[in-house]
């Protein structure tokens, strides 16, 4: 017979026809004459391939696997191929089908080959130790594994030789070529090697070429730019979805257009259409109006739990050219987004680099309107949304009311922390547009720059704290009196809950430009309440942070899950918004019961009794006086205390972060309300009344009374 690999399929491709046409025990008498030719000749690769198909013969024959067994066993017949076929399960009653399996992974292990394992990832094989029949593999965080031969035949996969892992194993230094010199082709080596990856995935898996974070982003822009035209990459319309690599090029005919007409579940809608927009031109006029029809579905179905799924499919009508086929329709889509409560959702949940576009939409049909939901519910975005609108309302004639908006917020005292941020990076802004103190907008920004976050908010804070160590604020520094450099300097020296390392930075930058305040920095700094470490509040806001856990656990999320119950009953779950609505909000429920209770396990409840009151810190009633004589009490207790007409703050708030740490006589600067800063003598601090105790324990609540917040 001919050695070639092709007489080889030709010849198993004949006995396959005889087996169709004389039946299984012709074509069996014929493959066992074959099989015996290839042994004599110690063709094991074909020899194994003949059994493979005469095992697909022979699926309901349990004996054949010992057969196979014994056929094994007479041509790998050294210590190790006898140690294989034993491990791959012969005797043990599986089907032949699957013993062969396990065996051909056995045989194709080598020392340095990468394998795969089922639960703990790539890792390679080092060596083989016969004597316990043992196979030794260092893994990705774990190595020196030893695997019996039995275990390593069912839970590991060999990785081609052209698998990112095999190369990497193999010549680490051609991956580190292929990243200088094809990013794309590394990006597509990638997700052919590991399948679908979001970004993030993506910089995690190529870590090892790719370390540096300033290296990252530069590669990756320039893989995108090199596969942006490439029609197998399919990119995901939402950053956290992943991309995904394509058999070949999709085709958007009349299948594909009955494909999308037929689909009713808004987000394959909206991934069909990311699908296809590479390929526009190729649409036609029919595949235009599925398009612009689906996206409208998509938008109204959208609208009332999701806006801003509903502001990324107006976004996807405009941005492939198909809004204008049912103009009308899109305007009371426009309309109903730019509803206050709808808006203000949109814009904290819609992915930044989208916002922008949205916004020039929205703006064509009423840019007044636009404007005043800008600035209307600015304390609710996060920052990188914030900077975003407040770049479109100057861009776009709207200066006066972004200051107007900003220099509210300000003069409130309680600024959230996304503004305070975007100050801080805007301070040239904030003087040219008067928006407050810039004294008060430093001073503000450090006592948040060492808060607790969580969430949305850690982004925020992070901004700041780069901001300050930069020493962006240099630049406006001059401009602040004597008195307030002094002030800023102590308040850098005292802060607490920060880098130090990065404390001593800013205060070198600050010194160097102004030596005269090196003194302000070596002076003693005062001592702080030592009872402000843990986490504390009040037994009043414990036990109503218990009862709104209960409520969430005993009523909130048995709701949902009857929603879920009835939504499941209306039938196909992938068309089936109201299901995935309902699944949605248990997400969101999950994630609140997790949070609450992780909470109340970390925040200890107290009444404050024995807390010290040699300065401001939580527990104490701090009295002040300004140079007209008027007079101010605040009461600091945990963090979820609050109580406006008591004057009970929460000890994380910013005023009680201004307030830390001074005694009586210190003087302190707060925010007058209009923009600046007025100037408080601190007359005592002293210990809790015993009213606010009351308050504290929570004495009325038992009553039924609901004084207080419980934050």
């Amino acid at each position: 017979m001919s050695e070639g690999s092709s007489s080889h399929e030709a010849v198993l491709e004949g006995l396959n026809r005889l087996k169709d046409a004389a039946g299984l025990e012709r074509a069996e008498a014929a493959a066992g004459i074959y099989q015996e030719e290839l042994g004599r000749r110690g063709d094991k690769e074909r020899f194994l391939s003949l059994l493979e198909m005469r095992a697909g013969w022979r699926t309901s024959d349990p004996g054949f696997a010992r057969t196979c067994g014994d056929l094994l066993a007479s041509l790998w017949s050294d210590g190790r191929g006898r140690a294989f076929v034993r491990a791959a399960g012969f005797q043990s009653g599986a089907s032949a089908t699957d013993c062969l399996r396990r065996f051909r992974v056995l045989i194709s292990l080598r020392p340095g080959s990468v394998c795969r394992h089922s639960g703990w990832g790539f890792g390679t094989v080092r060596e083989f130790d016969d004597f316990d029949e043992r196979l030794v593999v260092d893994f990705e965080g774990r190595p020196g594994q030893r695997l019996s031969y039995s275990h390593a035949a069912e839970a590991l996969q060999i990785a081609p030789s052209d698998h990112l892992m095999s190369v990497r194993a193999r010549n680490p230094e051609e991956l580190r070529v292929l990243a200088r010199n094809d990013p794309g082709g590394l990006v597509k080596l990638a997700l052919r090697s590991l399948g679908p990856m979001t970004a993030e995935e993506l910089r995690s898996a190529l870590a090892a070429e790719i370390p540096d974070e300033h290296d990252w982003r530069l590669f990756w822009e320039n893989a995108r730019r090199a596969l942006k035209g490439d029609s197998i990459v399919q990119w995901p319309s939402r950053r956290t979805d992943p991309i995904r690599l394509l058999n070949g090029p999709m085709e958007f005919g009349a299948a594909w257009i009955e494909r999308l007409k037929s689909e009713m579940n808004p987000d394959a809608i909206m991934e069909q259409v990311a699908e296809a927009g590479s390929a526009r031109a190729a649409w036609g006029p029919d595949g235009a109006a599925a398009v612009a029809e689906k996206l409208l579905y998509a938008a109204r179905v959208y609208l009332e739990k999701q806006p801003h799924m509903a502001a990324l499919a107006l976004a996807a009508a405009t941005k492939y050219g198909v809004a204008a086929e049912s103009a009308g329709a899109w305007d009371e889509i426009v309309d109903a987004l730019l509803e206050p409560g709808r808006f203000a959702a949109l814009i904290s949940d819609m992915p930044v680099r989208e916002l922008r576009g949205f916004l020039q939409i929205a703006a064509s049909r009423s840019a007044e309107k636009l404007a005043g939901l800008c600035v209307e519910n600015m304390e609710k975005y996060p920052l990188p949304a914030l900077e975003e609108l407040l770049r479109y309302l100057v861009d776009n004639g709207f200066e006066s009311m972004a200051s107007g908006a900003l220099r509210r917020a300000l003069a409130s005292g309680s600024a959230d922390i996304s503004i305070v941020a975007w100050c801080v990076r805007h301070l040239d802004l904030c003087e040219k547009w008067r928006v407050g103190s810039l004294h008060l907008i430093l001073i503000t920004a450090l006592g948040l720059a060492g808060s607790q976050c969580r969430g949305r908010d850690l982004k925020a804070r992070r901004a700041i704290q780069d901001s300050l160590e930069e020493g962006a604020f240099l630049e406006v520094f001059d401009r602040l009196s004597p008195s307030e450099r002094a002030e800023f300097v102590k308040r850098v020296r005292d802060q607490r809950g920060w880098n130090p390392a990065a404390q001593r930075s800013i205060m070198a930058r600050i010194i160097m430009a102004h030596p005269e305040l090196a003194g302000a920095v070596s002076s003693p700094a005062p001592a702080g309440p030592k009872q402000a470490a843990a986490r504390v509040t009040s037994w009043r806001s414990f036990r109503l942070r218990q009862a709104a856990l209960k409520k969430l656990v005993e009523e909130e999320i048995p709701a949902n899950s009857r929603e879920i119950a009835v939504a499941r009953s209306y039938g196909d779950l992938s068309e089936n918004a109201e299901y995935k609505f309902a699944k949605e909000h248990q997400r969101l429920l999950m994630k609140r019961q997790e949070e609450m209770e992780r909470d109340l396990k970390e925040v200890t409840p107290t009444d404050f009794e024995g807390y010290r009151a040699d300065c401001a810190g939580v527990g104490t009633c701090v009295n002040m006086e300004d140079s007209g004589g008027a007079q101010k009490t605040f009461v600091i207790l945990g963090e979820w205390d609050g109580d406006e007409e008591r004057g009970i703050i929460s000890c994380k708030s910013a005023m009680a972060s201004r307030l830390e740490g001074r005694k009586p006589g210190d003087q302190v600067f707060l925010p007058d309300g209009n923009g600046g800063e007025r100037a408080w003598r601190i007359r005592s601090v002293e210990p809790l009344s015993e009213g606010i105790r009351r308050w504290a324990r929570g004495d009325d609540l038992a009553k039924g009374a609901e004084g207080g917040v419980a934050g």
